[in-house]
Formats: C-alpha cells, sequence, structure tokens
C-alpha cells in the first residue's frame, strides 16, 4: 500500500527521486523522525518528498514546514478507528506548493507560502500569513471541516484562493468587527459547493461571508441560526454571487436574483440533519439545493467537481480496511493480507 501511494505522489510532484518518510512522535516505534520539524531539519528530507504520520500520531509543539512535501495524516473516518493524526498547536505552511491531508488540527494553520493545498483535514481556523511580506495567494482549501473561521488577514497577500467542498461553522465568539466573517477577507477567491453555517445566530458581529470581493460565490449552502440578513454577506463587493442557497428572505438581496431564498431557521427540508457532523448536510429527496449549482448538480458540500467524502480519508490515496497477519513464519517470513480500498470506495 505504502509502495502504492508513494508511486502517486512521486508523479504528482514530478520527482525522480522523492522518498518517503515515516513520523511518529513515540520514539520506540522507530521512525524515521519525531515530527515535521526534525523532518525539516534533516538534510535527507528533500522537496518532492512525503511524510506520513503514523496512525494515533500527536504532536504537541508548534511545527513549521520549509520543504516543498506532502504530509499525509489517517484522516477521522467514523466508520473504523484509523488512528487520527492530530496537532495541538499551530502550524506554519513556509513553503510554496507543499501540501497537508487527513490530519486534525486543534490549533491554526498559517498560509505563509504559495500554491498551498489543504485537503481532508479538520482544523479551528486557517489563515493567511501575518506578515504583509509574505504572499500566500492561490492556495487551496478542499474537502475540509472548519470549525471557526477562514481568514484572508490582510486580502492582498491572499489572492486566488480556492475553498471548495468544505463545511466552515463559524462557531467562534468574542471577536472585534475588524475580524468578523466566517469566511473574511479574500479577494479574487473562489468559494464554491461549501456550506457555510454560522452556529451563533444573534450575535452582533459574526457574519458568514464578510470582505469576500471581486470573488465567485456560486454554488453554496449558506445559512445561520437566525434571519439576519445583514450578517449573511457582508460587503462582498464586485463579487459574482449565484446559484446559492441563502437562509435569508429574498428581498433582502433583491440585487442577487439568481439565488435561492429560505426564510426559514427550520432546514429540516434542506438537510438531512442526523449523522456525524458530515453526514447531517446531506441533501433531503426534496432538498431546494438538489441540482440548483451552475453546473446542474447540488448545491453544498457533496456536489461540484471535488464531492465531500466524509471520514478525512487522504483523498486519491489508498487506506487498508482490514489487516491479517500470519501467526506462524515461513522460511522467516509471516504472511500477510492487506485489504485495500480507494478513498471513494
Amino acid at each position: 500500500m505504502v509502495a502504492l501511494a508513494t508511486t502517486m505522489l512521486v508523479a504528482k510532484a514530478s520527482t525522480v527521486h522523492a522518498s518517503s518518510w515515516r513520523v511518529n512522535n513515540d520514539a520506540t516505534k522507530k521512525a524515521h523522525f519525531v515530527d515535521i520539524n526534525a523532518a525539516m531539519a534533516s538534510e535527507e528530507v528533500h522537496d518532492g518528498d512525503t511524510l506520513y504520520l503514523d496512525p494515533g500520531c500527536s504532536i504537541t509543539t508548534t511545527q513549521t514546514v520549509t520543504k516543498q512535501v506532502f504530509i499525509i495524516g489517517t484522516g477521522w473516518s467514523y466508520e473504523k478507528d484509523y488512528g487520527q493524526v492530530t496537532f495541538e498547536k499551530d502550524i506554519f505552511l513556509k513553503s510554496d506548493n507543499c501540501f497537508v491531508s487527513g490530519i486534525v488540527f486543534n490549533s491554526t494553520i498559517w498560509i505563509e507560502a504559495k500554491h498551498v493545498t489543504i485537503q481532508s483535514s479538520k482544523t479551528l481556523y486557517i489563515k493567511a500569513a501575518d506578515d504583509t511580506n509574505l504572499e500566500s495567494n492561490n492556495a487551496t482549501i478542499r474537502n475540509c471541516i472548519i470549525t471557526q473561521q477562514i481568514d484572508g488577514n490582510r486580502g492582498t497577500n491572499s489572492l486566488y484562493w480556492a475553498v471548495e467542498n468544505c463545511i466552515i461553522f463559524g462557531s467562534f465568539n468574542g471577536w472585534t468587527n475588524n475580524h468578523d466573517g466566517v469566511i473574511y477577507n479574500l479577494e479574487n477567491a473562489i468559494i464554491r459547493n461549501n456550506v457555510i453555517y454560522n452556529t451563533l445566530g444573534g450575535s452582533f458581529y459574526n457574519k458568514n461571508l464578510s470582505k469576500v470581493i471581486n470573488s465567485t460565490i456560486i454554488d453554496n449552502i449558506v445559512v445561520r441560526n437566525d434571519l439576519t440578513h445583514s450578517k449573511l454577506l457582508s460587503e462582498c463587493d464586485n463579487s459574482v454571487i449565484t446559484n446559492n442557497v441563502l437562509s435569508c428572505p429574498e428581498d433582502a438581496y433583491s440585487n442577487y436574483p439568481n439565488n435561492k431564498f429560505l426564510n426559514t431557521q427550520d432546514y429540516s427540508s434542506l438537510f438531512v440533519m442526523e449523522g456525524t457532523e458530515e453526514e447531517q448536510f446531506r441533501l433531503t429527496a426534496d432538498s431546494p439545493a438538489k441540482g440548483y449549482a451552475t453546473d446542474g448538480g447540488d448545491c453544498g458540500i457533496f456536489g461540484g467537481a471535488y464531492p465531500y467524502v466524509a471520514g478525512g480519508l487522504p483523498y486519491g490515496h489508498p487506506y487498508y480496511t482490514r489487516a491479517v497477519v500470519g501467526s506462524t513464519a515461513h522460511d522467516g517470513k509471516l504472511n500477510v493480507s492487506l485489504k485495500v480500498k480507494m478513498q471513494d470506495e
């Protein structure tokens, strides 16, 4: 399985001699490195290499990525415990074209380089570089759960982000008016096929999309715990806003006629509202989001070019569902049987 995954990543990196490495903070597991920082400090790790984090690995210190590497975790499947990988402190992505997938971050992901991809991961925040001298353009955030906020920071150094097929809850509180917005302060972005849900409701400051300018906002489901329409889309100047399902009265956004409006806080006709935090956003059979996307498909996370796959399994990589290890060695070798699937199977 590892050999197959490595082959796929090598092709993607266009690196002939790319290597793969194990990471585990438990020294008794005898991995190559105890954390990402140790791998970055090693002269053996090069651009195009892959870092596989062992099941159950927990990183408890701040990490900084300074090489163009692929960092692959195990996801958090609800059907089977794959031993999710967790980061308890912030991670700073400082290398162009680095890639992160299948990790649970109980912290903030800082994007401080160009063409960064964050995929199939859970995190509190995703934020652009706090330093205006650091360019974080062309980031891709796909198939993720963000429980607090995506923040482009000052905007001018976070152009052309793509946020696709994500669940963004926006459950934060206590922000000032300069930092409000579940998705905040982006420019020339593509916001597509997401569920953007402000769970607070009634909060004075917190908006769903705020200061997302010159952007394309399509095929999303944007809902709140109240119908305060002024908090749904705020200062989204010069943006294309179409084929979204919005939880507000129609007359609130009469300048955006090509959207569907829900004048209700009862979303039982929109979502199934049962199952895991991901599965609850599956559409009901007669959901108004069905068939309403710009491509004729569904709005929300299960439509579009990158339909959401529950469990955070690394997108496009194999994983095992069954392993049988023989109890008796033959000629000094044990027989091992693996059942392998792709993420979308």
